[in-house]
């Protein structure tokens, strides 16, 4: 019976990682461009601020969501398991143009749904988050009115059949402190999800404005065994969204790098940059990670019933290189021969083998 005596050796390529959060876009100044921000009434500061809110409360037909407001960028999530979390309270700001007349949608990308004026057959003046109404855009439309400097009207764009109320008189209160209209929290302790009052529109000019705000970068994986990388979203977000990745250190934006689709083989040293993008925007800050391609060891067997060595790599892609002697031979290198078949082992002999990218 012939022996083989077997050594197998690869290389080894290192990889680092360093996971880099971008810094958020600058303030928006006197217009409101498209971006993703938190949206606030009333004053910059202290306890007459009051940021926009999914409520936990939705309507009793329909199960569409209101909106609220809360003095902090942090409270319980509209979820039924609360917890603190500022991703639930960021708005996407998107402009329209619709026959020379500029407008807004407000969406909220963690839920995926569009700031809609609803149905008056649904109760007087109210908004909530739902998808665009089929047929009528329009619904999803606002527009803004400047009242002295950063801070601005929200307004509906017209008046809809069957509401008798002129709607585009009227705009977002600021429902600053009134935490009526909850359903058990007419008393004013808020019970149901400790917020003040819902978002409606009424005759007067409360004062918006808005701050820059970003999502956590997605996750980028280690180098699997199989010599791919895996990119996710961190935010739970709904679906719609889109992630976008670079190779050579660029940062993506909503149009450049590649989307990612499925795991992505490693086929050089990189440093690769992901982003979440979703209607448009970019939403979150960048990921960045150091990657090389992860080589395994081959590995060599021998099939005594066919006198035949075999040779495998666990890496995809990998290409095997080996030679055989006693033992005494060196190691082989990519001018060796390329390892394809299983080949004979007449007498005793030593394989060595090298993986390579």
């Amino acid at each position: 019976m012939n022996s083989i005596r077997k050594k197998a050796k690869h290389l080894l390529c290192l990889s680092a990682l360093a996971l880099l959060l971008a810094a958020p876009a600058g303030a928006w100044g006197q217009t409101w461009a498209d971006g993703l921000y938190y949206l606030k009434s009333n004053s910059t500061t202290g306890s007459n601020t009051w940021y926009l809110w999914p409520s936990i409360v939705t309507n009793s037909s329909t199960g569409k969501r209101y909106l609220t407001t809360y003095p902090s960028t942090t409270a319980p999530s509209p979820e039924t398991s609360p917890a603190p979390d500022d991703i639930w309270c960021m708005w996407v700001v998107k402009n329209v143009t619709v026959e020379g007349n500029s407008y807004i949608q407000l969406i909220n990308p963690k839920f995926g749904k569009y700031v809609i004026i609803r149905d008056k057959a649904f109760g007087d003046r109210d908004v909530w988050l739902d998808d665009i109404p089929s047929g009528d855009a329009t619904r999803s439309y606002f527009q803004l009115t400047n009242q002295n400097g950063s801070y601005y009207r929200i307004s509906p764009t017209k008046a809809y059949a069957g509401n008798e109320d002129n709607y585009a008189s009227r705009s977002f209160n600021s429902a600053s402190g009134d935490k009526n209209g909850l359903g058990s929290g007419a008393s004013g302790t808020g019970t149901n999800d400790e917020r003040p009052g819902l978002i409606q529109l009424y005759n007067g000019d409360p004062k918006w404005t808005t701050e820059t705000a970003v999502m956590p970068a997605p996750t980028i994986s280690d180098v699997s065994a199989s010599n791919t990388i895996t990119i996710a979203d961190a935010n739970g977000l709904a679906a719609g969204y889109t992630i976008r990745y670079t190779t050579d250190g660029t940062d993506p934006t909503a149009t450049t790098g590649t989307e990612y689709t499925e795991p992505v083989w490693v086929a050089d040293s990189w440093t690769v940059k992901a982003v979440v993008v979703c209607y448009g925007i970019v939403l979150t800050s960048v990921a960045t990670k150091a990657v090389a391609p992860a080589l395994t060891s081959p590995v060599i067997s021998f099939d005594n019933a066919t006198n035949k060595a075999s040779i495998t790599c666990a890496t995809d892609g990998a290409t095997i290189y080996y030679n055989t002697g006693d033992g005494s031979q060196a190691d082989p290198t990519s001018s060796s021969s390329t390892y394809g078949t299983p080949f004979d082992v007449t007498s005793p002999t030593t394989v060595k083998a090298i993986s390579s990218l």
